[in-house]
């Protein structure tokens, strides 16, 4: 079966410097895609977009089936992304020194067929990830979160976090010359073929405290 042609342009693409600012409330999107970089957006340099509420399903992207991010600061609240698919980062390709933080959201049932079934996260980038469920997630390398080569200074930070159900080649979470904590964080059920049902440390410092691990019989 052929591939799906890949549209020229993104649905929003956002460019700037941090005098950018671009907010979505309340709003749904859907069916957007095929891209290259980013289903629905592709943000470059030091633009600030914030979401609040809003729902993303059903969006793909070749890289990024919501959201490429190169240099932003990208930020969502009581979001809800789900159904999106990519060969690299289901919902987020996130890169080049970008800020990715997300508060109380949801992450159901997003697929990457090669790295990070929601998050792809590389060159000196970080995230803060609180409150926020990954649930029946799915991936070759990595079936929720794929670190490689975060920033060297800035700790990527997992905060009373849930991870459930989430079936992966590989690993569920994995982290690849990135400094990380965990903290007051949940890990259920997760399935994995051939490394970690949980966590995949490689050349990386990782804290963890007060959390839970249980895995499927």
């Amino acid at each position: 079966m052929d591939s799906p042609p890949v549209a020229s342009s993104n649905a929003f693409y956002l460019s700037g410097t941090t005098q950018t600012q671009v907010v979505t409330d309340n709003s749904e999107f859907m069916f957007c895609g095929n891209m290259a970089n980013g289903g629905l957006f592709r943000l470059e340099g030091q633009v600030n977009y914030t979401d609040i509420k809003s729902r993303f399903h059903d969006n793909s992207a070749i890289d990024g089936g919501v959201f490429s991010c190169s240099q932003c600061n990208l930020t969502l609240i009581t979001t809800t992304c789900e159904k999106n698919q990519a060969n690299i980062g289901g919902v987020f390709k996130i890169e080049s020194s970008a800020n990715l933080t997300t508060l109380n959201s949801i992450f159901r049932h997003n697929t990457a067929y090669q790295v990070g079934g929601v998050i792809s996260l590389t060159t000196q980038s970080v995230f803060n990830l609180v409150s926020t469920t990954f649930e029946y997630n799915t991936g070759n390398e990595s079936s929720t979160i794929d670190i490689l080569g975060a920033s060297t200074s800035l700790v990527n930070q997992i905060t009373n976090c849930t991870f459930t159900n989430n079936n992966a080649t590989k690993n569920t979470v994995s982290f690849n010359n990135a400094l990380a904590s965990i903290q007051y964080s949940q890990f259920k059920n997760n399935l994995s073929q051939q490394r970690s049902k949980n966590l995949f440390v490689a050349f990386a410092t990782v804290n963890v405290s007060n959390c839970f691990f249980s895995s499927p019989k």
